[in-house]
């Protein structure tokens, strides 16, 4: 069997219904992706699902699809298991209930090919949408403006990525958990690549569409409310030493 060029992991957990509008537009990408000529793996990564949202992948599931059911209560953990099963030389890592433009997965892999292995790639507009309305333009991490400086009141860039398999096993998400004081494990994630020379590139003319929930908690939201802070890098030693 020839080894899938993309594998296109999907990180559920008790989302239900939300998930029908992510996976229609993941259907529409991974078509253009699939007429364009490339061999897409799909991965529906199950992380102590309800029935409703596990009857809804099984519904979606077809020949190129894997559905793994685990038990970790961590996306951070559910992403890296994920990881290491994928097959794909490229991977795209997206959660269950946020929306995709078509051209997105087809888009950040031919980019790749061309910048090379130590690249991180990001959707180039980010709308934030339900919870509140908000409209992001993404930087590089190589513009002139950007500084190292700029990732501690947030992070500028979210989960939703695109990089070769091996950026992913080298650098895998830390877990945290509430008890720890330390949390928000993808602006960790992207502190700790910046710090090892990994390069943050937006693909030009995607979108990504951000759903803000207001209406449930999260893992996210568990450690925002549990006055969690960003954890130690070598970002930081980068920063202070002026190499930004």
């Amino acid at each position: 069997m020839t080894r899938p060029d993309i594998s296109v992991i999907m990180t559920f957990k008790s989302i239900g219904r939300l998930a029908e509008p992510t996976l229609q537009a993941v259907k529409s990408a991974i078509s253009f992706a699939t007429n364009k000529g490339l061999a897409v793996e799909v991965i529906f990564i199950l992380d102590q699902p309800d029935e409703e949202t596990e009857s809804i992948c099984k519904s979606h599931s077809d020949e190129i699809t894997k559905l793994i059911k685990v038990d970790f209560g961590s996306v951070a953990l559910t992403r890296n298991f994920a990881s290491e099963r994928a097959e794909g030389s490229f991977l795209a890592h997206l959660d269950s209930d946020d929306l995709i433009s078509e051209n997105w997965l087809y888009d950040s892999f031919k980019l790749s090919q061309d910048e090379g292995q130590q690249s991180i790639f990001h959707p180039e507009t980010i709308i934030h949408f339900d919870g509140n309305q908000l409209l992001v333009k993404a930087i590089e991490s190589d513009d002139m403006d950007f500084l190292a400086e700029h990732m501690w009141p947030g992070t500028l860039w979210n989960a939703h990525t695109c990089a070769r398999r091996e950026i992913y096993l080298e650098h895998q998400f830390p877990h945290f958990d509430r008890e720890s004081g330390f949390g928000y494990e993808d602006w960790h994630w992207t502190c700790a690549t910046l710090a090892a020379g990994v390069k943050h590139k937006v693909v030009p003319d995607t979108l990504y569409c951000y759903r803000v929930k207001t209406w449930k908690n999260s893992l996210y939201s568990d450690l925002a409310n549990s006055d969690s802070i960003l954890g130690r890098s070598n970002l930081y030693n980068l920063a202070y030493q002026g190499i930004s």
